[in-house]
């Protein structure tokens, strides 16, 4: 089975186009560009062919998509038919070819030496075949891709087309000399047939392979050839005849090749493209003998030959998953804000649910307690940021002539040169921002206390340096009953399930997420379903605003760890408090949010003029996915293709990381809260982040006692740091904040006093894991 991967291949197309059109790979069966989207479309070509065939592929279609106007592509259908279209082919095929060549002089190598390989294996069909007796579109087709090989001549009156074929400029010029040329060979064909006896065109009939309909036998409509010689009379009158049906079968030949030419949509003419005229013999079974003959007679056998080979090129073993890609457009900038949740919403919800509101005196005191005891350890961190952040711009400050003369080296001015005064340049510190996505899934109910405090401490360092930051829970269950206009969601709920009714209410729902998504309606678009953005805290809350919604979200945090606790009136919440159905932990949609992310955090960026945004997740699951198949992102804001499928998984969390790390230019973070035993760490390592790191190797146990303790950290992954967090050691024990007096013997030395101190201060800035990883990061 194979993977489809963006090469550079398709950089290659993009610069031979002089513009930035899109390059998407699919199971076709030839190439095709659309002008209104800029793209182009290739067939999925096989892994192991040779750098100069790909190179002349690519060059190829990228002359198609320059050049050739849609009715010229080898998937159209011309309205003078599938023979005529051939003609058509081999001289547009002259004329791109020599137009991309001339532009990219180094194309001609790979030109001649892609065309020689498919020569070697039989592409154009001519292997046992006397080439100088091939029609002349055949023998014009191979002198322009093969010349070198095939050694074709021309006579008097051939050599002025091929003088035409050089000067070829435009398509309208194009279609006049492929009309010549098939005008030209059809009166040949008319001549050659009166030349021959009826005996003779039998004969040539059995080896084209040219048989009567089954329609055409029982109709008795087929042409009727004697074979007796000996009477002249009737031979001449059978001649006539048949030279009558030539003629009156001219419009019929005319009419049914146009007819074919106005019907079927473009796969279909992709498809009957290549085919041989055998095959289309079934397909156009009111055809009479002499007109399939005359056909076969007229045809281009290398333009026919090469496009049934064609395929050969492709990659058949493709499936949904591995192999032929599937494509999911974002045409414009998303509009997220319809996704997020603000912190009002959310605090009129807790203050008006049906079952009451909190009691916030209940909550109060220990919010406060959270943040008395966390204050001192804010302040130090600060004060440590400072200092690393100051550290890090000595670092890259430099010493530099100021031009003034330092006087008391002025005397050195025969033996030194640098007699001037020095100054330091120190560049100005950068600025930075935070955007948080809290997992606010199910799974989350055992340590969502925990994270909720430890990313409160974050917003809490934020807010006391002035820091630009977001802090949202990604949910899907805020919306799962609200995102519908009522009408659309009465019409779902009354409409039989599988039925046309049902079916046609969820393309209308379809359309209505489009809209919400981009304002519009959009084809083959990311579903992102039911997911929103809670806002958690932001540094545009004041200090009430901030005050409340820390009594919202660890009132939330408690009553969800603690709804099936028996009731305790000192257990600082008010446990009579029902979760309202909107905030409870639902879904794990991280990659759907990571979708809104790209141009939200590009927005965030650009609003607060910061250099460095830090984009922090916390979860302790995996996403489901928002898509399926071997998935591409088409970026027609940037028109790249990304891709977002992995061959360990179906989930595209590591690649979503990596389309915003490459697009908006962010440091991408995460915490992992996880149960698993140490000796599974790397294992769970891998999952999370893709780390590379060894299971076997001696990194393992570092990583295993790091986790034992509290957290071990990859940096070789999705994310720029990846910290897995040991969920057992996640809670903030105040205890340990303090020195142990009691494990102090009486009349203790300095030593051990001090120790004891530097323990006491260590296990501060051990359990504020999620604070302290985020500080040494920003200071660097």
């Amino acid at each position: 089975m194979i993977e489809i991967q963006n090469t550079n291949k398709d950089i290659l197309a993009k610069l031979m186009a002089t513009e930035n059109i899109t390059v998407i790979h699919k199971k076709v069966p030839t190439a095709y560009f659309d002008i209104k989207s800029r793209t182009l479309c290739c067939p999925i070509l096989k892994g192991d062919m040779s750098p100069q065939l790909t190179d002349l592929f690519m060059g190829h279609e990228v002359g198609h998509a320059l050049n050739t106007p849609l009715e010229g592509w080898h998937g159209a259908v011309s309205d003078k038919g599938m023979m005529f279209k051939g003609y058509l082919n081999v001289i547009e095929d002259v004329r791109i070819e020599k137009a991309i060549k001339s532009k990219y002089p180094g194309l001609r190598k790979s030109f001649y030496a892609g065309y020689k390989e498919l020569a070697n294996k039989d592409f154009f069909g001519i292997r046992g075949k006397d080439i100088h007796s091939m029609n002349f579109i055949d023998r014009i087709n191979l002198y322009f891709k093969i010349g070198s090989v095939t050694q074709i001549e021309f006579n008097d009156e051939e050599q002025p087309y091929i003088d035409r074929c050089n000067k070829l400029e435009t398509f309208e010029e194009v279609t006049e000399l492929a009309l010549e040329l098939f005008e030209r060979q059809k009166e040949i064909t008319e001549e050659e047939l009166e030349s021959m006896t009826d005996q003779q065109v039998l004969d040539m009939m059995e080896d084209l392979g040219i048989e009567e309909d089954e329609e055409e036998q029982e109709s008795g409509d087929s042409m009727t050839v004697e074979a007796d010689d000996s009477n002249e009379e009737d031979s001449d009158q059978d001649g006539s005849d048949a030279k009558a049906d030539t003629d009156d079968s001219k419009d019929s030949d005319e009419n049914s090749n146009s007819t074919d030419g106005s019907e079927g949509d473009v796969e279909d003419e992709e498809e009957s493209q290549g085919q041989s005229e055998t095959k289309n013999d079934k397909k156009n079974p009111g055809k009479s003998l002499e007109e399939k003959l005359e056909d076969q007679m007229n045809k281009s056998e290398t333009d026919e030959s090469f496009r049934e080979k064609e395929s050969d090129l492709y990659e058949d073993d493709v499936n949904s998953y591995s192999g032929e890609p599937k494509y999911y457009e974002i045409p414009t900038k998303m509009k997220y804000e319809n996704y997020i949740v603000d912190h009002k919403k959310i605090d009129s919800i807790m203050s008006s649910t049906d079952r009451g509101t909190f009691d916030r005196e209940l909550v109060r005191p220990s919010v406060k307690e959270f943040q008395e005891s966390n204050k001192k350890i804010i302040n130090y961190m600060v004060k440590e940021f400072e200092m690393k952040k100051a550290a890090a711009d000595y670092k890259r400050s430099w010493s530099s002539k100021s031009g003034e003369l330092n006087m008391d080296k002025l005397h050195f001015y025969k033996l030194k040169d640098d007699i001037f005064n020095r100054i330091q340049v120190t560049p100005e510190g950068k600025n930075h921002g935070v955007v948080m996505l809290l997992d606010w899934s199910g799974s989350m109910s055992g340590s969502v206390k925990a994270t909720v405090e430890q990313a409160t401490l974050l917003s809490m360092f934020c807010r006391r340096l002035s820091i630009p930051f977001r802090l949202y829970a990604f949910s899907d269950g805020y919306s799962r009953n609200n995102d519908l206009p009522e009408s659309l969601q009465k019409a779902w709920t009354d409409a039989e399930y599988g039925s046309d009714e049902y079916r046609k209410i969820e393309e209308d729902i379809k359309d209505y997420r489009n809209e919400r998504l981009f304002g519009k309606s959009v084809e083959n678009s990311i579903s992102l379903g039911n997911v929103s953005l809670l806002e958690v805290y932001t540094d545009q809350m004041n200090k009430s605003e901030f005050q409340r919604a820390m009594e919202n979200w660890f009132q939330l945090a408690d009553s969800i760890e603690s709804r099936w606790s028996y009731y305790d009136e000192d257990a600082g919440f008010d446990m009579d408090f029902y979760t309202p159905m909107q905030l409870n932990l639902s879904g794990t949609p991280l990659d759907h949010s990571l979708v809104l992310m790209r141009d939200y955090l590009k927005d965030f960026k650009s609003n607060h003029n910061l250099d460095i945004v830090s984009l922090i997740t916390l979860t302790d699951g995996s996403s489901h996915g928002c898509m399926t198949g071997n998935a591409h992102i088409v970026d027609r804001q940037i028109n790249r293709v990304f891709k977002m499928s992995n061959r360990n998984s179906y989930r595209a969390t590591h690649q979503l990381l990596g389309w915003i790390q490459e697009t908006v230019g962010v440091r991408t973070i995460g915490f992992y809260i996880t149960q698993c035993k140490g000796t599974s760490i790397i294992w769970e390592g891998q999952n999370f982040c893709g780390t590379q790191v060894d299971p076997y190797g001696e990194d393992y146990d570092k990583h295993r006692t790091a986790y034992n303790n509290l957290s071990t950290s990859f940096t070789d992954g999705a994310y720029d740091l990846a910290i897995l967090i040991n969920q057992k050691k996640l809670k903030l024990n105040y205890n340990e904040d303090e020195l142990n007096v009691k494990s102090i013997d009486e009349g203790a030395n300095k030593g051990t006093l001090k120790r004891a101190l530097v323990k006491a201060g260590n296990s501060k800035m051990k359990q504020r894991v999620i604070l302290n990883q985020f500080v040494s990061q920003m200071a660097v």
